[in-house]
């Protein structure tokens, strides 16, 4: 199951991205395909038969992982920035970009780098599974569970009422199926806090919120695409 989800998404993923390639190349909304091409990056670090290849180039160290997480940071705090603003969000916005948004983002990165470096990982191993018991990577990976879930509450009202508000279908299944993705991704760190959605549950949520948000901004793609051009 979990492996099925995990390749489903690099291809959802990897397809809106060569979809949006023509485009981006001719100039047209060139930062969300950067955007859909961090995501591909990062679905693909989570996939053992990407990872530990992609690991050893670097060391074998994980630095793949670190790599990994540091790509959702920028990816999060670019994308959640543009969805809050283009679903006229302004305390999204402020949240996101604004001192406390900044702060937040400089606070967990830190606190991820100090984290990982502080614990040897001698040897690859796809989510640091190997190491989960270790007290470093513990607060390691819950810094990066933080700020996914950080973000991902300041979009789900407003991607929600989006959805509601929208006249077009398109535009509504768009934001309907961000909201979803959001509110999955918002609730993942308490769930699995709460020890509701450990292992594999909780690797399906989190594939599941990927998902949903990869056929969201696939969704707005469509939108846009359908618009007539201005000159």
């Amino acid at each position: 199951m979990t492996i099925v989800l995990q390749w489903t998404a690099l291809a959802v993923c990897f397809g809106a991205l060569v979809w949006r390639l023509p485009s981006a190349i001719k100039g047209r909304n060139v930062s969300m395909f950067w955007c859909m091409a961090l995501l591909t990056v990062a679905v693909g670090l989570s996939i053992p038969d990407i990872y530990v290849p992609a690991d050893k180039l670097l060391g074998g160290v994980n630095i793949a992982n670190l790599l990994l997480r540091l790509v959702l940071l920028v990816l999060l705090f670019i994308l959640a920035g543009k969805i809050a603003a283009a679903y006229k969000s302004p305390v999204g916005v402020r949240m996101i970009r604004g001192p406390v948004g900044l702060a937040v983002v400089a606070v967990l990165a830190a606190g991820i780098l100090v984290a990982f470096f502080s614990t040897p990982t001698p040897e690859s191993s796809t989510g640091l599974n190997m190491y989960l018991h270790e007290p470093g990577i513990m607060v390691y990976a819950a810094l990066g569970r933080v700020y996914q879930a950080y973000v991902a509450a300041c979009l789900v009202v407003p991607t929600f009422r989006g959805g509601l508000r929208s006249r077009l279908a398109v535009d509504r299944a768009a934001a309907l199926c961000l909201s979803v993705g959001f509110l999955l991704m918002a609730l993942l760190l308490p769930m699995q806090v709460l020890r509701l959605a450990t292992g594999t549950p909780a690797y399906v949520v989190s594939y599941l919120s990927i998902l949903c948000v990869a056929v969201g901004l696939a969704l707005v793609w469509v939108s846009y695409l359908r618009r007539p051009v201005t000159r």
